[in-house]
């Protein structure tokens, strides 16, 4: 063979030409299936429900058509900018995908007009929405005892033009501070709230705590156990009472003060165990020494038992006494004849710091929230900012429970939003009509791959909230 030969067979699946092709052919067809996934699952008409009276024109387009191009918009999440809307009306392939009419695809103007008639009062009926969703995952896990975290979160605008509510937050960066609440990977119920404001702003977390707590009483199961596990910036009596009176437990961190830290140093009783290492399970186990007593401070009515800790060792380096890691922990849960059986496990001072520790899982629900829709919120009103966070939580738990429900069988549900884009939302599909029906056809490899088939049926028998 000639050296000319071989050149021509090396070249012979070389890519030597673009041409152009009429097909409907899409990068993103996992959506048709998330798509399929959110109307059937009945959020769109709950949260159409709360703009009722935003529609002026009866011309306009109809608040289900936003809210369903919304939440796809979010769950899409190739660009975080509004003027994205436009790029997707002019996309022939996305209107198809997603089973919109292209006569009503949003532009970035219809969006801007839609959250700039948003009012405040929006907020408390979208946090009813989160219930419901919240409600309808403890029906179909039927969880035995609910573990709720609560802690704050701060949205970084520090680079973004002067928004309203956007000021120093204790992160040192100017922006929002919403409060969260967390249950298995997703949030339960929230409050926008201004970067000082503090997380029981207006005694906002109070309220939802009561709604949230009624909710799951009379919807759930009355005689399911709840804890509420918080940090230390949580730690107030009132905040205690508010969990006894209501028959709750909790577990939360306290200050630490010098004359219990002397006081017990004194004794001997102390405890320890050994955990995986949170950084990295490869790395040594951590061990963890504790000591259980009872504390009241100076302004409580009755002393509470609280559990103080020091981590021995981290990354295999054993600490000097004055430079343990060290933490206070407080909680009512304690042996007595109301204690329910399903909760005598956790009367073990190592239980409880367990649950204490595995706070940190919560601070994974942010770094998913975060990866999910930009910290840098489009607009200038508190308002529209604080309904453009609600629904792109709203849509975050739509995305969790798509994951759950209809993609865990070949996607692991604790998958990062990033990965479940790149992995099952980015692949081609060819879009065609055949016999009056707009079908979607993938790759034989692809349709294994992802047992598409099946996926479909999940998404088509969701039981709906």
């Amino acid at each position: 063979m000639t050296q000319e030969k071989k050149i021509i067979n090396q070249n012979e699946y070389e890519i030597r030409k673009i041409g152009m092709t009429h097909d409907i052919i899409t990068g993103r067809g996992g959506m048709a299936f998330i798509s399929e996934f959110v109307k059937n699952c009945g959020i769109i008409s709950k949260v159409s429900d709360v703009f009722l009276g935003i529609r002026k024109n009866k011309k306009g387009l109809d608040i289900s058509e936003i809210i369903h191009q919304i939440f796809c918009y979010f769950i899409d999440g190739t660009k975080n900018t509004l003027t994205y809307f436009d790029e997707l009306k002019r996309d022939q392939s996305y209107h198809k995908t997603i089973g919109a009419n292209p006569e009503k695809m949003c532009s970035s103007h219809i969006i801007k007009r839609f959250f700039a008639g948003v009012k405040e009062w929006m907020f408390r009926k979208l946090r009813k929405v989160l219930l419901d969703l919240f409600i309808w995952r403890l029906k179909k896990e039927k969880p035995e005892n609910i573990i709720i975290g609560i802690d704050t979160m701060v949205l970084d605008n520090d680079d973004a033009k002067k928004r309203e509510g956007v000021n120093w937050t204790y992160k040192k960066t100017n922006g929002y501070h919403p409060l969260h609440f967390y249950w298995k990977g997703r949030i339960t119920n929230m409050a926008f709230h201004e970067g000082s404001d503090a997380p029981n702003h207006d005694k906002d977390m109070f309220k939802m705590i009561v709604t949230m707590v009624k909710r799951i009483h009379t919807e759930y199961n009355k005689d399911v156990q709840i804890i509420m596990v918080s940090d230390t910036g949580f730690f107030d009596q009132n905040y205690f009472k508010l969990m006894e009176n209501l028959g709750i437990y909790y577990i939360c961190g306290g200050r630490k003060i010098d004359s219990i830290k002397l006081d017990l140093m004194m004794k001997t009783e102390w405890k320890n165990f050994e955990v995986e290492n949170r950084k990295k399970k490869t790395l040594p186990k951590v061990t963890v020494e504790y000591t259980d007593f009872r504390d009241k401070r100076e302004s409580w009515d009755k002393d509470r038992r609280a559990i103080y800790t020091k981590q021995a060792d981290e990354d295999g380096q054993f600490h000097l006494e004055f430079d343990k890691a060290e933490s206070i922990i407080y909680t009512n849960l304690e042996n007595n004849d109301n204690l329910p059986e399903s909760l005598k496990k956790y009367l073990d001072a190592k239980e409880i710091i367990l649950l204490y520790r595995i706070r940190a899982l919560d601070e994974l629900v942010n770094r998913s929230i975060k990866e999910f829709v930009d910290e840098t919120l489009p607009f200038q009103s508190f308002e529209s900012n604080g309904v453009y966070y609600y629904l792109a939580v709203i849509a975050h738990n739509l995305f969790k429970a798509f994951q759950e429900d209809a993609l865990s069988p070949v996607l692991s549900s604790d998958s990062y939003p990033s990965t479940v884009r790149r992995i099952f939302i980015d692949i081609a599909g060819k879009i065609v009509k055949k016999s009056r029906i707009i079908v979607i056809k993938f790759r034989l490899e692809v349709i294994n791959t992802f047992d598409l088939t099946a996926l479909w049926g999940r998404c088509t028998s969701v039981i709906p909230i």
